[in-house]
C-alpha cells in the first residue's frame, strides 16, 4: 500500500506532464529522501524496541517520544531546512545546470522530509502499545486524505509545483491527526508538542538567515559559495545552540562523550 502511494504522485506526473518534469520531480526527492531515510530508519530501530521495554509505564513512554521528537527534529531540521536554503548552490555546482529546474521541487520536498520525525515517533510508541489496528487505520486515513488532495491538485491546478506543494500539506494534516491521538495514548498534550520542537525552529530559521546572508553580502559564485553556506550554516547552527544551552545539544554532548570513554 505504502509503495503505491509512495509511487502515484511521479506516476500522475509522468502521464500528464512533460518527462523533464518527471525528471526534475524524482531528482528533487532523491536527496531529502536518502538524508530523512536513513535517519529515520535509525530513530525505528532502535526506537521501538525501548519503547516496547516501557509501554507499561506511560510517563516513561512519554518521555522517551518527547526526547525522541526533540532530537529528531534538532538533527533533521538543520539539515533539510538548510539544504533547502543552499539548494542553487548545490545544483548549479554538483549536478550542473541543467539540473537546475529540479531546485523548486528539491525545496519542498526538503521541507516534507524534515517533518518526518514528528510523525516517526508518535507512530513508533503506537506501534510499541501493541495498537496495531490503530497504526493501520491512521495509515489508510492518511493515504486516503493524500489521495485527494493529489487528485484535486491534478484537476484544479495545471502545475507541476503545485501537485508536489500537495506532499508538504498532505505532511502536514498527518501530523495534526497524531495530535489528539498522542494526547489520548500518552498524556502528550498539545502544548508540549508545540513547545518541544519551537526552539528547534527558531535555531533553524536563525541558521537559515545566517546562509542567507553568504547570497547577499558576499560576492562569490560556485564551489566557494556552496562550501561558505555550508560552513556558516553548521557553526552558527552550533554556536547559537551552545550558547543557549540548548537541551538538545547538551543531550547530544553528553550521549557522545559518554560513547567515546566506553571506546
Amino acid at each position: 500500500m505504502t509503495t503505491l502511494y509512495s509511487n502515484l504522485r511521479n506516476l500522475i506526473i509522468g502521464k500528464k506532464y512533460t518527462s523533464s518534469d518527471l525528471a526534475f520531480s524524482e531528482k528533487g526527492e532523491q536527496f531529502p529522501s536518502a538524508i530523512a531515510g536513513n535517519i529515520n530508519t535509525s530513530i525505528t530501530k532502535v526506537l521501538f524496541p525501548v519503547l516496547s521495554d516501557s509501554q507499561n509505564d506511560i510517563e516513561q513512554l512519554k518521555r522517551m517520544v518527547r526526547r525522541s521528537i526533540k532530537i529528531g527534529s534538532y538533527v533533521l531540521f538543520p539539515i533539510l531546512f538548510g539544504f533547502a536554503m543552499i539548494a542553487p548552490s548545490f545544483v548549479s555546482v554538483l549536478l550542473t545546470e541543467k539540473w537546475i529546474g529540479c531546485v523548486p521541487f528539491l525545496q519542498i520536498m526538503c521541507i516534507v522530509y524534515a517533518l518526518q520525525p514528528l510523525q516517526t515517533s508518535s507512530l513508533q510508541c503506537i506501534k510499541a502499545l501493541g495498537k496495531s489496528g490503530l497504526y493501520l487505520m491512521i495509515d489508510i486515513v492518511k493515504k486516503i486524505i493524500g489521495i485527494i488532495i493529489l487528485v484535486c491538485t491534478v484537476i484544479l491546478f495545471n502545475d507541476v509545483i503545485i501537485i508536489v506543494f500537495g506532499a508538504l500539506v498532505i505532511e502536514i494534516i498527518s501530523i495534526i491527526i497524531l495530535l489528539p491521538v498522542n494526547k489520548k495514548l500518552i498524556g502528550y498534550n498539545y502544548k508540549e508538542q508545540l513547545f518541544d520542537i519551537a526552539p528547534t525552529i527558531l535555531l533553524t530559521v536563525i541558521m537559515c538567515i545566517f546562509v542567507k546572508m553568504v547570497d547577499v553580502f558576499i560576492p562569490v559564485t560556485g564551489m566557494i559559495q556552496l562550501l561558505l553556506e555550508i560552513i556558516i550554516g553548521m557553526v552558527s547552527y552550533i554556536i547559537i545552540s551552545l550558547i543557549i544551552k540548548n537541551e538538545n545539544f547538551v543531550y547530544i554532548l553528553k550521549i557522545s562523550k559518554e560513547i567515546l570513554l566506553r571506546r
